[in-house]
């Protein structure tokens, strides 16, 4: 029997993995390489994160997520492709509301 899915924090179905150290392992099913970077914590903040993670349920992935999201959103980079593009067309990229179409007369009398 797969194990069971859930969706990530950006909607990708997750298979999980056999779990190994404090956050466990995730695999993105259908992902390409990614390059993986290793990152020193000192012991108290990896506690701290260690908590955090456990409190809300999130693995050390997720949380670095977030946390590279918000550092893009505070230096006001774009997040994605869609945000890249919409911050390209500047003011031009407003939404305007089209007017609801006329209601056709039957063609028959």
């Amino acid at each position: 029997m797969p194990w069971p899915r859930k969706l990530d924090s950006i909607g990708r179905k997750v298979e999980a993995l056999k779990t190994s150290g404090a956050f466990g392992r995730r695999a993105y099913k259908g992902d390409v390489k990614m390059p993986g970077k290793r990152v020193q914590l000192d012991e108290e903040t990896w506690r701290a994160l260690d908590l955090l993670g456990h409190d809300q349920m999130k693995d050390f992935q997720e949380l670095a997520d977030e946390a590279f999201r918000d550092l893009l959103r505070k230096h006001g980079r774009p997040l994605d492709l869609k945000d890249a593009l919409r911050r390209s067309a500047g003011v031009a990229a407003t939404v305007h509301q089209l007017r609801p179409a006329k209601a056709k007369k039957p063609r028959w009398k």
